[in-house]
């Protein structure tokens, strides 16, 4: 059973978060590449807030997966939720999105929202059970 570790993104340069995306959304339906400077425009536009983002990693270290959290006033939403291929199917996104929620809850946000592409029933149940 793997052991898995939880912090936000505001260690992290605008790099590692580009390449943490790119890597997090590897082979899905809509797999995207981002630059430094797109993930940076991405957060400004979308109002990511990196307090609120949750980044995971195994007992190793390598990275697993990442929930990005915009926020306006006390409304939230995810901004974009990714697990690398490796953990895909391990369990790994159902304590990710579980962190998720916790991190909302404990910042004062009275709503959470979420949007998935319909033909991804995976992530569909995932967020339903959250």
């Amino acid at each position: 059973m793997n052991t898995y570790s939880f912090s936000n993104a505001l260690a992290y340069t605008q790099m590692q978060l580009a390449e943490m995306h790119s890597a997090s959304f590897s082979g899905y339906f809509f797999p995207t590449m981002i630059t430094a400077e797109m993930s940076a425009g991405f957060w400004r536009v979308f109002q990511i807030d990196a307090k609120y983002c949750v980044v995971m990693h195994n007992e190793q270290s390598t990275f697993v997966g990442m929930a990005r959290i915009g926020v306006r006033g006390l409304r939230g939403w995810c901004g974009g939720f990714g697990i690398v291929p490796e953990f895909r199917g391990t369990g790994a996104s159902k304590l990710l999105v579980t962190q998720m929620v916790q991190v909302a809850r404990e910042n004062g946000l009275a709503t959470l929202q979420l949007e998935v592409l319909t033909q991804n029933i995976r992530a569909i149940k995932l967020y339903e059970g959250a």
